[in-house]
C-alpha cells in the first residue's frame, strides 16, 4: 500500500544527492541538480520515490569514472517520449505531456550500455555491460527493484545511452492519482526536510572499496555468515551490513561448512539454489550439529514460492527474505533475529540457572543462616533466590520466633546491595513521639534537646537495606510518612525545609495479620498494598516438624562451640519431648531451650516447667519408639526418619490410601513416595 504525498521532488533530488556527496569527492565526480523553476508538486510515495533517486544515482556513481559528471535533471515532460528513449515499462498507459507528467532525468558521463542491454539491465540478477562494468560490481537488483517501484507509482522509465559515453535514465511520474488520498504535507520552518530512508545504509556499497570486502572480521561486533554463489549479491549483501556487523562469505554450502570450522558466526544468511551444495543440504548438516544448530539461518532466494518458503521454515530456518528486496528491510530482518537469539540464550541461561538453583537448594540443609529442608522452607529458600537482582519491597509474616530478621538479613546478603549497610530497627520498642526522628533524623535546634543534626535510620541505610521489624505497631502519623518515602525517595529531616533524597531497599515484617489491621483501621490500605510487593510468610515450627532434628543438631554444635564445651547428649525423654512439644515461641524457644540444656544440664522437660511454658504435646511417641530411637548411633537422623514415617502414615490415611492425592499433599512425586513406603517399610502397615 502506497502512502501519497504532494512534494516537491526538486528538494528531494538535492537532499538525496548530498547523501552522494562524499563519494563524489571521493572520485572526484562533479553531481548537481537541474530543476524547472515553478515545478508543481507531486502526488509520490515518499519512500519509493527516495528509493528510486539512490538506485538511478547509485548506478550512475558505479559507473562513472573519475573526473565525470552526473546531473539530476527536472522539468515538465514534453509531448511524448523523445526519440532515441527505449520505454522500459508503462504503467498508466496515459499520454506522455506537460499536463500530464513532470520528467526526472538522471545523466552520466560513465561507461555506457550497448543497445542490445538496454533492457537486460532491468530484469532482476541480469548482468549486462562491458567487462568494466561486471569488475565494479553491483547487485543486480536495484535496477529491477526501481522498475517495480515506478510501476507501483504509475510511472514510466526509459533509458538511452551511447556505449563509452554515458546513460541517460527518464522516469515520467503522472501528477494526478486516481482514487488516492493524497496528503499535503506542512512546510517545515528551516525549509528542509529528512529523508525517509537511511542515506548511510543507501549508499553503504558504494562508499568506501567499489566491492564490499570478502571477509570483515574485527571481533568486538556480532559475525554473520554470507552464503551465495553470486559473489556480487554476497557483495552488495557486505555492504549493506558491514557498517554495524562482521561478515565472512562462501560460495556454496561445501565452503560455507569449511568456514564454520574457523568461525562462530551469530547469524547465517544462505541462498538455495547453489551448487556442490545448495541452501537446504546446509541448513540440514547445521540442524544435525548439536554445536551448530542454535545459529540462526535466514533464506535467500529470488523466488518468492509459498511450497519453498514453506519446505525452508520446516527445515529449522528462522526467516525468509525474496529478492529483489530493500537493504533496509534486509537491516531490519538481522536485528530481528538476532534479537530473537539474544532472547532465547537469556531464557536458556536463566534456565540453566534454576535448574541449578533447584539442585543445589534441594541438597542443601540450611540458606544464608536458615536451617530447615522442609517442602515449607525450601519454597522460602527458592522465592529468596529468585529477588536477588530485585529491589522490591518485601513483607515477611509469620508468628514470634520463626525467623523473619534472619530472612530478611539473606535477602539482603544474597542481593546487590550486599555491600552496603544493613539496618534493623523494631518499630515496636521506639516511642512514637521519637520516631520520626529516629526514621529521618533531625536538624539542631529542631527540638528541645536537638544539640547537634542526627542522621536517622533511613540515611544510615543509603545504599543498603532498612529492615523494620514488627511493622503493625507503627502508628497511623508514621505510616503516612513512611508511605512518602517508599512513593517517591525522598524525607524531610525534623526541623528541615529541604527534601533528602534515599536509595534504600525496604523489607518489613510482622506478626500481625495486616489484613485484618487494615480492616481495624489500625493500618493504612495504601501503605499496605505499597509494601506487599512480595510476600513471604514462614510457618511455625510446629507445621515443620521433620525440620526439629536438624535445628536440634545445628544450636547443639553451635551453643557446644559458643560455651566450648561437648554438646550434652540427649536422653530418650529430652529426645521425645522435643519431638512432641508445641513450641508456641517458635524457632527462638527451641533455640533459648537448647542454650539453657547446655548451660545447666538436666532434661528439656524440667527446663521448660522451670521457666513456666504452657507448651503442650502434640504428636504421641510410644517409649519403645523413642528408646529405638536414641538407643541408635544417630538418634538425631533416626528421630527425623520417626517424623517423616508418621508425617507419610498420617497424610495417606487422610488420603484413604491414594498414592496420586498423597503425593501432591506432601509436594513430592510419586516416584519419591513410593521409594520412602519401602524405606520405612510401610507397606502392609496401613497403606
Amino acid at each position: 500500500d502506497l502512502f501519497w504525498e504532494k512534494k516537491d521532488l526538486g528538494s528531494i533530488a538535492a537532499t538525496v544527492l548530498d547523501a552522494f556527496a562524499v563519494i563524489a569527492a571521493k572520485k572526484n565526480i562533479t553531481a548537481s541538480v537541474a530543476a524547472e523553476p515553478s515545478l508543481p508538486a507531486v502526488p509520490v510515495d515518499t519512500p519509493s520515490y527516495e528509493k528510486v533517486l539512490f538506485n538511478l544515482i547509485g548506478n550512475a556513481f558505479r559507473f562513472t569514472p573519475e573526473g565525470g559528471a552526473i546531473t539530476v535533471g527536472l522539468s515538465r515532460a514534453p509531448d511524448g517520449i523523445p526519440a532515441g528513449e527505449t520505454v522500459v515499462t508503462r504503467a498508466d498507459g496515459l499520454a506522455i505531456s506537460a499536463d500530464s507528467h513532470v520528467r526526472l532525468c538522471v545523466l552520466d558521463t560513465g561507461i555506457g550500455i550497448r543497445p542490445e542491454h538496454l533492457k537486460l539491465v532491468f530484469d532482476r540478477f541480469k548482468q549486462a555491460g562491458e567487462n568494466l562494468a561486471l569488475e565494479r560490481g553491483g547487485s543486480g537488483i536495484g535496477l529491477a527493484h526501481t522498475r517495480e517501484l515506478i510501476e507501483n507509482m504509475r510511472g514510466t522509465i526509459t533509458v538511452a545511452s551511447t556505449p563509452g559515453t554515458g546513460s541517460q535514465f527518464c522516469v515520467y511520474l503522472p501528477l494526478a492519482q486516481p482514487e488516492a488520498v493524497v496528503i499535503h504535507p506542512e512546510p517545515t520552518e528551516t525549509g528542509g526536510r529528512l529523508l525517509a530512508l537511511d542515506g548511510a545504509v543507501e549508499t553503504a556499497d558504494l562508499n568506501g572499496q567499489d566491492r564490499a570486502p570478502a571477509h570483515t572480521v574485527t571481533g568486538t561486533r556480532p559475525l554473520l555468515l554470507i552464503v551465495d554463489d553470486n559473489q556480487d549479491v554476497a557483495g552488495y549483501i557486505a555492504g549493506i551490513v558491514r557498517n554495524e556487523y562482521d561478515c565472512v562469505c562462501a560460495e556454496n554450502g561445501r565452503e560455507a561448512l569449511r568456514l564454520l570450522e574457523q568461525y562462530s558466526p551469530d547469524l547465517i544468511i544462505s541462498d538455495i539454489m547453489m551448487p556442490h551444495m545448495d541452501g537446504y543440504e546446509l541448513l540440514r548438516r547445521l540442524k544435525s550439529s548439536e554445536q551448530r544448530q542454535a545459529i540462526p539461518f535466514i533464506f535467500l532466494t529470488a523466488k518468492a514460492d509459498v511450497e519453498m518458503r514453506i519446505e525452508g521454515l520446516e527445515a529449522g530456518a528462522d526467516d525468509y527474505i525474496s529478492k529483489p528486496f530493500n537493504s533496509l528491510e534486509l537491516l531490519a530482518r538481522v536485528k530481528a533475529v538476532l534479537r530473537l537469539k539474544a532472547l532465547q540464550h537469556e531464557t536458556n541461561q536463566q534456565k540453566h540457572e534454576i535448574a541449578e538453583l533447584m539442585r543445589r537448594l534441594s541438597t542443601t540443609d540450611s540458606y544464608g543462616g536458615i536451617v530447615g529442608t522442609s517442602p515449607a522452607m525450601r519454597r522460602v529458600y527458592t522465592l529468596i533466590e529468585s529477588i536477588r537482582h530485585s529491589d522490591s519491597h518485601v513483607l515477611i509474616s509469620g508468628e514470634t520466633g520463626t525467623g523473619k530478621e534472619l530472612v530478611a538479613r539473606a535477602i539482603h546478603l544474597n542481593s546487590r546491595r550486599s555491600q552496603g549497610p544493613f539496618i534493623t530497627v523494631n518499630c515496636g520498642a521506639i516511642p512514637a513521639a521519637l520516631m520520626e526522628s529516629e526514621f529521618f533524623g533531625h536538624v539542631k535546634g529542631s527540638f528541645t534537646g536537638a544539640v547537634r543534626d542526627s542522621r536517622g535510620l533511613f540515611q544510615e541505610a543509603d545504599g543498603g537495606t532498612l529492615f523494620l521489624d514488627e511493622i503493625g505497631e507503627m502508628g497511623l502519623d508514621m505510616q503516612v510518612k513512611l508511605l512518602r518515602v517508599l512513593e517517591h525517595g525522598e524525607f524531610m529531616r525534623v526541623g528541615s525545609s529541604v527534601a533528602s533524597k534515599v536509595d534504600a531497599r525496604i523489607i518489613v515484617a510482622t506478626n500481625k495479620n495486616l489484613k485484618d489491621e487494615v480492616l481495624s483501621g489500625n493500618f493504612r490500605e495504601d501503605l499496605y498494598f505499597r509494601i506487599h510487593i512480595i510476600p513471604i510468610h514462614l510457618p511455625p515450627l510446629r507445621q515443620r516438624l521433620d525440620d526439629i532434628p536438624l535445628l536440634i543438631e545445628h544450636f547443639l554444635d553451635e551453643y557446644a562451640k559458643k560455651h566450648a564445651t561437648a554438646p550434652p547428649r540427649l536422653t530418650q525423654k529430652d529426645m521425645e519431648f522435643f519431638l512432641g512439644y508445641s513450641y508456641p515461641g517458635n524457632v527462638r524457644e527451641l533455640q533459648n531451650m537448647l542454650d539453657r540444656l547446655c548451660l545447666m544440664g538436666g532434661s528439656a522437660a524440667e527446663l521448660v516447667a522451670s521457666q513456666g511454658s504452657s507448651g503442650g504435646l502434640q504428636l504421641q511417641h510410644s517409649h519403645a519408639d523413642t528408646a529405638d530411637v536414641l538407643n541408635s548411633d544417630d538418634p538425631l537422623r533416626d528421630a527425623r526418619a520417626r517424623v517423616e514415617k508418621d508425617i507419610i502414615l498420617k497424610t495417606l490415611e487422610m488420603c484413604n490410601n491414594n498414592h496420586t492425592q498423597a503425593a501432591g499433599a506432601l509436594k513430592i512425586s510419586r516416584a519419591s513416595l513410593y521409594k520412602k513406603i519401602r524405606q520405612y517399610g510401610l507397606k502392609g502397615e496401613n497403606v
